[in-house]
């Protein structure tokens, strides 16, 4: 064969090479996967936060009135169910609401957030706490339960639009914390676990 000929045969072969290497599926993706569970603010949170959260894949667990007590006790099994089953890179931790309301006593709360952070570790995923957006009453108690337990905190942006009651929030209240919500994990306020958002 000529050398022309050759160069021909390789321009041919290197072309269709190219033409399969373009064809080819890419790998698949594996979905990085979140869990949510929580009180009454959850059940608002969890739609847009699934949104949000994209292209992650959020699960959602979320009982009104529920506090973390009831995680821990009523509501443990489902939540080790969830555990085993979804097997999240993070859990959120949409409790403290219920906990701190007028009458409600905060005694034992840091110890029940500690134990909650436990669970989920041991789990393999990793516990953030969604600090509640204003209330009427004072969020610190809860803020420094999630320091007791050693776990992230996030804190919504101020100014989230509340309903009549000034504690659950309008349906564009929801939308905004979910997005500030994924804003602060695509910021890094996760810094080890850098893959779970892009």
């Amino acid at each position: 064969m000529t050398p022309l000929a050759w160069l021909a045969v390789a321009a041919a072969v290197g072309g269709w090479l190219v033409l399969r290497k373009k064809e080819s599926p890419s790998a698949p993706q594996l979905k990085s996967r979140a869990l949510l569970v929580g009180d009454s603010l959850a059940v608002g949170l969890g739609p847009p936060l699934g949104k949000a959260l994209l292209p992650a894949a959020l699960d959602s667990e979320a009982h009104s009135g529920s506090t973390a007590k009831d995680w821990l006790g009523k509501f443990r099994p489902a939540l080790d169910e969830l555990l085993a089953t979804v097997k999240p890179e993070v859990v959120f931790v949409s409790l403290g609401t219920n906990d701190t309301a007028p009458g409600a006593s905060v005694a034992g709360l840091e110890q029940r957030f500690t134990e909650l952070a436990s669970v989920v570790r041991k789990a393999g995923a990793a516990p953030l706490f969604l600090l509640p957006p204003e209330l009427p009453w004072s969020r610190q108690p809860v803020a420094d339960a999630v320091k007791a337990a050693g776990a992230v905190l996030i804190t919504p942006r101020a100014g989230l639009e509340h309903g009549p009651d000034k504690v659950h929030l309008t349906g564009k209240g929801y939308a905004d914390w979910a997005a500030n919500v994924a804003q602060q994990l695509r910021g890094g306020v996760i810094g080890d676990l850098p893959s779970f958002l892009p």
